[in-house]
């Protein structure tokens, strides 16, 4: 289970646990291990560390073993500069396909262009251009 929580006073925390059989975390669990997550960073924070290990025993249902399931885990925290944005995905998926397609020499059938500048690769097709623009102006929005 990974989570990352959103820049707080220019500041992202990331964390992420598992256990110890490397089996998928029980759901009855997740919010016992953000609760165990949340309250141990914070105590680490006060006491001026930036990343640390994470460890947790839980036990609450009657499917739970015994002595519990034992968890382990990682956080950390990055500055995050003012100017940088959290990206969504869909818009920079659309930036990588304009990049990829911009970046090609060959053209694919349903390429708008119709191989308009195959014979010259120096050349960027008009299709490509736009569709480069189209998404870094939905970048820019972002």
């Amino acid at each position: 289970m990974e989570k990352i929580t959103e820049v707080v006073n220019g500041k992202l925390i990331s964390y992420r646990w598992w256990n110890s059989d490397k089996t998928e975390i029980k759901p009855e669990h997740v919010q016992a291990l953000e609760e165990s997550a949340e309250n141990r960073i914070f105590e680490m924070i006060q006491d001026g560390w930036g990343s640390g290990e994470l460890n947790d025993n839980i036990h609450m249902t009657d499917d739970d073993p015994e002595d519990g399931v034992d968890y382990s885990g990682w956080w950390s925290i990055k500055t995050v500069e003012p100017e940088d944005k959290l990206i969504d995905a869909s818009v920079m998926n659309d930036v990588v396909e304009a990049l990829t397609q911009a970046s090609k020499s060959d053209h694919a059938s349903n390429c708008e262009c119709k191989g308009e500048h195959l014979s010259m690769p120096h050349k960027y097709c008009t299709c490509h251009v736009r569709q480069a623009l189209i998404a870094l102006d939905r970048l820019k929005k972002n």
